[in-house]
């Protein structure tokens, strides 16, 4: 293998990894997206029952 072919490969090689960096990126995103509504879903649910606690407890 030539020193240019080398050079070839390393640079799709790097192409590839950086495809799956930004992959991985994007499904992070969504994943924080979806614990974030999640976390809002639940805290919501939390409110609620406080809420419902109180007037029931009056």
């Amino acid at each position: 293998m030539t020193l240019e072919q080398r050079v070839e490969s390393l640079e799709l090689n790097v192409k590839e990894l950086e495809s799956r960096v930004s992959n991985k990126d994007e499904q992070l995103s969504r994943l924080e997206q979806i614990l974030r509504n999640r976390i809002d879903e639940f805290s919501a649910y939390i409110d609620t029952t406080v809420l419902s606690a109180r007037e029931t407890s009056r």
